[in-house]
């Protein structure tokens, strides 16, 4: 996938997001990413074509698609800042 597939990919994802924390729903218990214990939890439903478009790069990768889908975001923040 290119630059702007992966643009189009993080916007997408990116504009149909809704925050949801392990407050809001105790089912989704997880080990927290941040020291605080209090990390966000970004639920997302994708289409079978942007799944697949995430999931063949991640495939390629060796990565998983969250962890695919965190570098992403976190290159496209850190591009956007």
């Amino acid at each position: 996938m290119d630059v702007c597939g992966t643009a189009r990919v993080v916007a997408h994802l990116l504009g149909h997001a809704r925050g949801l924390t392990t407050k809001q729903n105790p089912n989704l218990q997880r080990p927290p990413l941040s020291a605080s214990g209090e990390s966000p939890l970004l639920g997302v439903r994708l289409s079978h074509e942007l799944d697949d478009a995430v999931r063949r790069p991640a495939t390629r990768s060796g990565a998983s698609r969250l962890e695919w889908v965190r570098r992403v975001l976190d290159d496209a923040a850190n591009q956007a800042s």
